[in-house]
């Protein structure tokens, strides 16, 4: 009888006990949920040894946001992967997580994927958005779209809003999934009106555009504004552009630049380069070239090439900052350094003529040469110069004639009247003095004024051109009133001696003073 008593006595007791620690545990996530986390440290603990999914659950989040305890993020992770293991998603995602920082474990994208995906394929809705950045970016998995569209999908359909957005965005692109304007626009209208500001957004776009939805500029501007007003920075630089434009809003220049102002000053670049241009060239915003010079040192500091060549111009020119023109060249080093290429032909330029760098006409040939292959036509024919002068490069007219050709095939007048010049007296070409006329006729209309000089030279010769004194006058009247010298005193000397003209003594002296003071 002794053994039977002694057997019932012990099942007794651990009914008790067992029942005692049930209670403390729920007692335990109790006061845990209320935020008496010390209190309910001792009754997890307990439970946790004893292999309670919750109570490992709570401990691993009490470890690593030191709650009631000081923060540990490696005794964290021991929690959350017993856990895990027992099969908590919740554990699962934050065992994910820590490995996805490097927090108490070491940092490993792969671990971090492995994690995550069984979390979602447990059915934690919470993260499956995140499997689906993890499938987009390549991140610890291999880069795949499809799968990218599966996890978004299924994180869309649990009320995500940002996944609603990335799964438009993958319809709009057509990765991983068939390209569909139209499901691109349902996405984004779902996420916007979730809440989602980048959402809201592209509806703008696509509603700009009529991609997948009708086109409307009312339905964009609305959607812009909203966008803009929960604080999203493109869509503010999109709704000025709205309202600059006068599309689906009043036209309305202030509103433009108030929003335009915002997204500069909330750090979007490329409206910090627009602003500089806007106050350098009065589009808007009142003409103020301290404030362009501002917004382009704000662009160009932020990174961007074209702010950069910007405010190498203004410092140049001295417009809006002191004249420097070392702090010119340095702004266009770094601008032509990040391929920007107008930055390369006003470095080169910089070499050439010694403002603010040695003179160094080798390296002003180099810059122009990069900045000419980047289609460039002014550096191209500053290349001709070169190559025409033989500074800084062998002498070569015919290389110089090549590069003015291209120059001028890409519409730069003065490079058309130099390659006149290379036909008027058969350097680097064959001599054509018709062809030259023609060249020189095309650059002046083009407002070239020693084209224009030129073409009076050859209209008084008859040189390409029938002879004519007349038209010789007419094309020196042209070019003096632009301002060339050679062309007043001509023209002073055609009125005193009634050449193409009626002699007009006071005439000739009003070109030859004018000549001479150089107004």
């Amino acid at each position: 009888m002794l053994p039977a008593r002694r057997v019932a006595l012990t099942l007794l007791v651990a009914l008790l006990l067992g029942g005692t620690t049930r209670t403390t545990v729920n007692t335990a996530a109790a006061d845990f949920g209320a935020g008496r986390y010390a209190q309910a440290l001792p009754g997890l603990r307990a439970q946790a040894a004893a292999g309670d999914v919750q109570a490992l659950l709570l401990l691993g989040r009490s470890a690593s946001a030191g709650l009631g305890v000081s923060a540990d993020h490696a005794q964290a992770a021991g929690f959350f992967r017993r856990a895990a293991e027992a099969g908590s998603a919740a554990a699962m995602a934050q065992l994910a997580g820590l490995y996805s920082a490097g927090r108490g474990v070491p940092q490993s994208d792969r671990e971090a994927a492995t994690w995550y995906l069984r979390a979602a394929e447990a059915g934690q809705t919470q993260v499956m958005g995140q499997v689906g950045d993890l499938y987009a970016e390549g991140r610890g998995v291999s880069q795949d779209f499809s799968q990218a569209a599966h996890w978004y999908a299924a994180a869309a359909r649990a009320g995500q809003a940002n996944a609603m957005y990335r799964l438009a965005t993958l319809y709009a692109d057509g990765r991983g999934v068939p390209p569909s304007p139209a499901e691109a626009a349902t996405w984004y209208l779902r996420a916007a009106q979730a809440d989602h500001p980048a959402a809201m957004n592209s509806l703008g776009d696509a509603y700009r555009e009529g991609l997948g939805v009708p086109r409307s500029d009312a339905r964009a501007s609305r959607w812009y504004l909203q966008a803009a007003r929960a604080g999203q920075v493109a869509a503010m630089r999109n709704i000025g552009f709205m309202f600059e434009a006068g599309r689906g809003v009043p036209r309305d220049e202030r509103q433009a630049a108030a929003w335009y102002l915002k997204a500069g000053g909330a750090g979007e670049i490329r409206v910090m380069q627009d602003l500089g241009q806007r106050y350098e060239l009065g589009q808007g915003l009142p003409a103020d070239a301290g404030q362009a010079a501002a917004w382009y040192g704000r662009a160009a500091q932020a990174g961007d090439r074209n702010a950069m060549n910007s405010l190498g111009d203004l410092y140049e020119s001295g417009r809006g900052v002191p004249q420097d023109d070392l702090q010119a060249a340095q702004w266009y080093r770094r601008a032509a350094l990040a391929g920007q290429v107008t930055a390369m032909k006003n470095l080169g330029f910089m070499y050439d003529y010694g403002r603010g760098l040695r003179h160094d006409p080798a390296a002003a040939a180099r810059w122009y040469r990069k900045a000419a292959q980047g289609g460039n036509a002014n550096a191209m024919n500053y290349l001709g110069d070169l190559f025409w002068a033989g500074r800084g490069l062998p002498q070569s007219h015919a290389q110089a004639v090549a590069w003015y050709r291209r120059a001028a095939e890409a519409g730069q007048i003065t490079a058309v009247k130099n390659l006149a010049q290379a036909y008027e007296y058969g350097l680097g070409v064959p001599r054509d003095l018709e062809r030259a006329a023609r060249l020189y006729r095309r650059s002046a209309w083009g407002g070239d004024i020693n084209a224009m000089y030129s073409m009076g030279r050859l209209s008084r010769l008859g040189q390409g051109v029938a002879r004519s004194e007349a038209q010789a006058t007419q094309w020196f009247l042209q070019a003096a009133s632009a301002g060339h010298r050679e062309a007043r005193r001509e023209l002073a000397r055609r009125y005193d001696l009634g050449l193409g003209v009626a002699r007009d003594p006071e005439q000739a002296q009003l070109w030859l003073g004018r000549a001479a003071r150089g107004e």
